[in-house]
């Protein structure tokens, strides 16, 4: 793997619903998307690299999706862009 070099002034990290919603076995669209994620090591891989921007001293903040869940399994299983 090419190793990547990012500059600190420019470079920050946004999870969007990293959980709750999504990748919680409670979330709405856990039916969904759970068997996947927990297959793909998803939650795992976002706290490494989260760890990873914290140690490097780069910025790194969570935000909200603001979208009905029907939405969300609509954009999973039709291909709709959300």
């Amino acid at each position: 793997m090419t190793a990547m070099t990012f500059h600190p002034a420019t470079t920050g990290l946004v999870l969007v619903d990293p959980y709750n919603d999504v990748l919680s076995e409670g979330g709405k669209v856990w039916p969904e998307v759970g068997e996947v994620a927990e297959s793909t090591g998803t939650v795992g891989h976002l706290r490494e690299l989260l760890g990873a921007f914290r140690t490097a001293g780069l910025p790194a903040a969570r935000a909200e999706a603001i979208l009905p869940a029907s939405d969300v399994v609509a954009a999973l299983t039709d291909g709709a862009t959300v």
